[in-house]
């Protein structure tokens, strides 16, 4: 994944698996900076998701 928008999400297509998670938490910047931390890529940001 790319990038998202309302309702949307854009893709590029690669020659190797990804995986995609959604996160909804009350606190902004804690959670995406936990999952940074572990190797995740934060994408889009945008309310309800962090």
């Amino acid at each position: 994944m790319v990038g998202a928008g309302w309702a949307k999400l854009y893709f590029e297509q690669t020659d190797r698996p990804w995986e995609n998670v959604r996160v909804v938490s009350l606190r902004r910047g804690r959670p995406v900076s936990e999952m940074e931390a572990d190797g995740w890529t934060n994408v889009f940001s945008g309310y309800p998701y962090t």
